[in-house]
């Protein structure tokens, strides 16, 4: 997480986050933690866990992305283009192990309010395009592949607190089928570097 998610602004004087977050949807909930760092030029590593409610279903994910944000001089608004890829795994239905990848291709945006000298608020979104390969192996049943593009979109804030925490709220909005999220964040600023 950073400024175009909402987040600690990466650089200087700190070189990482480290962030949490629990989602909600209709059926279960996603708990996360990942790590951003860099400056400019960005990457993030980011675990995710998948409970399904009454059921003893759980799915696992993994994901990284790297990406660029664009501050012009003077301003408060960032844009941040950048390019995900992630894998889930441990979702066995009926002896069917199911595991997929995914693809993101993604624009984020975000302005800095300044509420108090050590106070800012930091609305963001952001809109990607899925690819996604999913796998359903069987074992000697065989195994069957499927894919499918989407659009996904992420609307949230950041409540900022002296540029080293930042706490809010966050909605994923699938732009065709599936469950829309509704969660929340915690990102804290990590570490000191220069520059």
């Amino acid at each position: 997480a950073q400024l175009c998610y909402g987040g600690p602004a990466l650089g200087s004087p700190s070189p990482a986050n480290v962030a949490g977050s629990v989602s909600f949807f209709d059926g279960g909930r996603t708990y996360g933690a990942g790590v951003s760092f860099g400056s400019e030029l960005f990457g993030s590593a980011v675990f995710g866990f998948t409970d399904l409610d009454d059921t003893d279903i759980s799915i696992k994910a993994l994901s990284g992305s790297i990406g660029y944000q664009v501050t012009p001089e003077e301003s408060t608004v960032s844009f941040c283009p950048a390019l995900g890829v992630g894998y889930s795994f441990g979702l066995e239905i009926f002896g069917i192990d199911v595991t997929s990848w995914s693809i993101t291709p993604s624009v984020a945006v975000s302005v800095v309010a300044e509420v108090s000298p050590t106070v800012s608020f930091v609305p963001f979104g952001q809109i990607g395009l899925v690819y996604q390969r999913v796998t359903a192996d069987g074992g000697v049943a065989g195994e069957v592949t499927d894919s499918d593009t989407s659009g996904i979109l992420s609307l949230g804030s950041g409540l900022m607190f002296n540029e080293r925490v930042s706490l809010g709220p966050a909605v994923l909005i699938p732009l065709s089928d599936g469950d829309t999220t509704f969660g929340v964040f915690l990102s804290v600023a990590v570490g000191s570097g220069g520059g």
